[in-house]
């Protein structure tokens, strides 16, 4: 068995959560679900090999349970539970107290209760920037064909902010929901007019937010600037850049991501609804017609939904079943430093980068410069020696910090959609003018969301991380069945099950030559992807671990989207991303 030493959490989370883990109640469970085999979308359904993913296990050296059901909620969770909303409640999401330690004072439900939880913020102050100089810019910005491309359209920003979110509102729906309702003053109208403030508008600014909010035919995306990356770094560089040798000892590293704890889940109400967020009280599904309301399609489980955010139950389950799981029940949780890179190559020491936005697969979510600048922060400046790029032979290859600074980066990601689900990519030399195993440089890391939104299975995963160089040497994942959950309600005996769904290494490295002691860094990941050419079985097993093996997830077998999947992982920035093929980066 590897050394194992305690569990060391990356918690990239979009919404704060409660981390208490329940006393064990084990009941275990066999039996996974299986990958959903629909149609691929934008892409041929011709298929050539199975789709469906063996049933995998924990390597016998970690000793670990294939799965874990959890119990009732833990009711020692929380100290205390408003009326009606007690940990032991199946009707409706267990609400605990919220109280104020400072000055002894418990808040009221309504703060917190799905029903009655403020949309806005009534108490707060606003605080928006001074007016401009366009005195006029209501009757301005409602004229047909208003230009809004010069500093002086803005006008006064908050009176622009409010008027174009009632003349968006008046014209055109919002998947998210009413524009005024989003985009108001009292919700995000405020900082976008902060923001706005200290925008130029008719420069570099005012292209980006053109290109990125309004229609395509409007603007197009500016290119990448041309910059010095080199400013920003120390210009004394060590001599010998080295990246260490392993230790051989490891220890556990828990990466949880997205809880998106929502306290206005509620039980009962429409999960698969026509404007999003679902599962809240208010939630429906419409008539395409008539607007009309139709019956519910599916009531929102106690456990949650593949449309919605993590209910307390749900987020609750998890907590109890990862010490078990993990196999780190009753050793607790060591404790750890992120530190700026320059400080660290200063020191002599190794660094992990914890973020949320990814810079590269399709480069849908980043901007082009940011995610330029930290491609260069990772590869373009100094020479370093890498021993596990060829195992034949050391290179030296252009880079800044990477590897023998930034030991691996990490992301937690639940962009909209939030099928993308991205799980992995990698950053290349030479603004990857070259892409092979001795120009790869960095594996960046996408954790597993915890909350099924959208169309996801729950998931989580833990690393095995060598304890001196802070390389990962495996890293295990696991998932629970959401399409399951309906079938647990009504009931206080048990709840979710999570399941082993693999472990990387023995997943895509089986015919890759590679010591069992070197990390699982973007050389060996980079030999993954020309497996995945060699062998295309391989990118639709990847396909279906990337949607956690929910049902919604469909099938990735054409050359097209294989060709493409491989492209998005090879792609580090948010530029080299766009150059891949289009609408395969979804699951579904």
């Amino acid at each position: 068995m590897r050394p194992q030493i305690g569990l060391v959490p990356i918690i990239t989370l979009s919404v704060s959560s409660c981390g208490y883990c329940s006393p064990v109640n084990l009941a275990a469970s066999s039996g996974s679900s299986s990958a959903s085999t629909a149609p691929e979308s934008s892409q041929s359904s011709t298929s050539t090999y199975s789709t469906s993913i063996a049933a995998a296990t924990p390597p016998a050296s970690l000793s670990l349970p294939n799965a874990y059901t959890a119990g009732p909620f833990a009711t020692g969770a929380y100290s205390e539970y408003y009326s009606g909303y007690e940990a032991t409640q199946t009707s409706v999401e267990p609400q605990p107290k919220v109280s104020d330690w400072v000055r002894g004072k418990t808040f009221e439900l309504n703060l917190t209760d799905p029903n009655t939880v403020p949309a806005e913020n009534f108490i707060d102050p606003v605080v928006l920037p001074p007016s401009r100089s366009h005195p006029n810019v209501a009757a301005e910005i409602s004229k047909p064909g208003a230009n809004f491309s010069t500093e002086a359209s803005l006008g006064s920003l908050t009176t622009a902010i409010d008027r174009i979110s009632q003349i968006i509102g008046d014209n055109a729906s919002d998947s998210c929901g009413a524009c005024e309702e989003n985009y108001s003053a009292r919700s995000s109208g405020s900082v976008i007019a902060q923001v706005l403030q200290f925008a130029n508008v008719t420069g570099l600014d005012g292209q980006m937010l053109c290109a990125k909010q309004m229609p395509k035919s409007f603007c197009t995306v500016p290119p990448v600037s041309t910059y010095d990356a080199s400013l920003y770094f120390n210009t004394t560089e060590p001599f010998s850049k080295v990246a260490p040798s392993p230790s051989g000892k490891t220890m556990k590293v828990l990466h949880l991501s997205d809880f998106h704890l929502d306290a206005r889940y509620a039980v009962g109400s429409e999960a698969e609804c026509s404007d999003y967020l679902c599962c809240r009280s208010k939630t429906s599904i419409a008539s395409n017609s008539t607007s009309v309301a139709l019956p519910s399609q599916l009531p929102a489980p106690r456990y949650g939904a593949y449309q919605c955010d993590t209910p307390y139950d749900l987020a609750m389950a998890a907590m109890e079943a990862i010490p078990i799981l993990t196999g780190t029940n009753g050793t607790g949780f060591n404790f750890t430093i992120f530190t700026e890179l320059q400080k660290a190559e200063d020191l002599g020491q190794r660094a992990w980068v914890v973020g949320h936005v990814v810079a590269g697969w399709d480069g849908s979510a980043a901007l082009k410069n940011p995610a330029d600048l930290w491609a260069q922060i990772q590869a373009r400046l100094g020479s370093i020696i890498n021993p596990w790029r060829a195992l034949s032979a050391d290179l030296s290859l252009p880079a800044r910090y990477s590897p023998h600074v930034l030991a691996a980066t990490f992301l937690g990601v639940n962009t909209l959609p939030s099928e993308l689900c991205v799980p992995l990519y990698l950053t290349y030399a030479n603004n990857g003018t070259v892409k092979d195993e001795s120009t790869a440089l960095a594996a960046t890391w996408v954790g597993p969301s915890l909350t099924p939104l959208t169309n996801l299975n729950s998931g989580f995963r833990m690393y095995e991380v060598d304890e001196k160089t802070f390389d990962i040497i495996d890293a295990y994942a696991w998932y629970s069945n959401v399409s399951s959950f309906s079938s647990l309600d009504g009931q206080t005996d048990r709840g979710p099950s999570y399941d082993f769904e693999y472990s990387t290494r023995e997943a895509y490295g089986s015919n890759i030559t590679w010591p069992a002691t070197a990390p699982l860094n973007a050389t060996w990941w980079h030999k993954v992807t020309e497996q995945m050419e060699i062998q295309p079985s391989l990118v639709s097993q990847f396909h279906q671990y990337q949607g956690r093996l929910s049902v919604k997830t469909g099938n990735c077998t054409s050359a097209a989207c294989v060709s493409a999947k491989v492209c998005y992982i090879r792609a580090g920035t948010a530029a080299d991303g766009q150059a891949c093929p289009k609408g395969y980066s979804s699951v579904q």
